[in-house]
């Protein structure tokens, strides 16, 4: 049984770094910034990057492309989500 919970914490993990490899791309290329110009982490506030409405829809229609899932209509709203972890949170969710 434990080697169960192992291999599924492990899977999770797994998926978790994929999942923020992806989100932290859409980022960038959405928000047209080098990797040098301004570090994107999970504890970034979504304002620190001159977030607008726009580039926030921008973001969300990439991240329902690549994880193909779609937000729900009362989650479209750049203040429901205050930083980058809770944007993860939110597509391990909707994905699992």
């Amino acid at each position: 049984m434990d080697s169960n919970l192992n291999l599924k914490s492990e899977s999770d993990k797994i998926k978790k770094e994929y999942v923020w490899k992806k989100l932290r791309t859409i980022f960038y290329d959405c928000l047209k910034v080098q990797d040098d110009e301004k570090d994107i982490n999970l504890d970034s506030q979504l304002q620190n990057y001159g977030m607008n409405s726009v580039d926030f829809i921008r973001i969300i229609a990439s991240i329902e492309e690549e994880f193909e899932f779609e937000f729900n209509d009362e989650d479209l709203n750049i203040n429901k989500f205050k930083n980058v972890r809770s944007i993860l949170d939110y597509i391990l969710e909707k994905t699992s």
